[in-house]
């Protein structure tokens, strides 16, 4: 009997398609760059707080850029999710980076979460027979100004999907190993390219696993209640998938 019980919830557990996650860093950013669960201490560079989060001033200039590097915590990892919350503040058609993963000689991940034209842009620069390849992936949406919303993408060696409040916004499987990235110029918000951030940030969340559809619905949900958030977001398509 114990061993038909332990069966039938062991079939249960695999049939819901559930994952366990441990968050490994947390840098809540709200009065420094400092991870409260890991090692992940952020510096930071022309970045304030307000009541809520980080202050990003979105300037172009070297002397006043505004951004936080993160040490590396990707290369190495089978699988992770990244959460983050932000609030736009900005309505230009310039590119405006949540974060980058890794340096523009090497292969990197970028996430770019809107422009001017309504779009989230994943960006990803690859080894191709010796030559740097740019692979970029996008996906119109709506997505509100000066109100907070959730960025979460979960990554495994060959797939990344990206989801916005809560709802899948895109599934890209580069065919590349994203794990090959070296993440050593890690930032928040910015980039490489400089594409500057403005706006604020809080709650950057490293998960040692992905999560599943329901549960970053479910993590939206409860973060919005307790954190009484009225961020909207809506796809243009409802079919979710760029690549599949």
């Amino acid at each position: 009997m114990r061993k038909l019980i332990f069966t039938i919830l062991t079939t249960m557990l695999f049939t819901a398609g559930s994952f366990a996650q441990t968050m490994i860093h947390h840098l809540p950013l709200t009065s420094d760059a400092n991870d409260v669960v890991g090692s992940l201490n952020g510096t930071l560079n022309n970045v304030a707080f307000g009541a809520e989060g980080a202050e990003f001033t979105g300037s172009w200039d070297d002397a006043t850029l505004s951004y936080i590097s993160i040490p590396t915590f990707v290369t190495g990892k089978a699988s992770i999710t990244i959460s983050v919350w932000f609030k736009p503040e900005y309505d230009d058609n310039h590119w405006r980076a949540l974060y980058a993963l890794g340096s523009a000689a090497d292969n990197h991940l970028r996430v770019l979460p809107m422009n001017g034209e309504d779009k989230m842009d994943i960006g990803i620069r690859v080894q191709d027979n010796g030559q740097d390849v740019d692979r970029r992936f996008r996906r119109d949406f709506t997505l509100s100004q000066n109100e907070w919303h959730q960025s979460v993408i979960t990554i495994t060696p060959t797939k990344i999907i990206s989801y916005i409040d809560g709802i899948r916004a895109i599934i890209i499987k580069p065919g590349v190993s994203l794990f090959s990235i070296n993440d050593i110029a890690n930032k928040i918000g910015g980039n490489f390219f400089k594409d500057p951030f403005m706006g604020e940030m809080k709650n950057f969340k490293v998960y040692d696993n992905i999560m599943n559809d329901d549960e970053v619905a479910k993590m939206y949900v409860e973060s919005n209640q307790s954190a009484s958030i009225v961020g909207a977001y809506s796809v243009t398509s409802l079919t979710q998938h760029l690549q599949a």
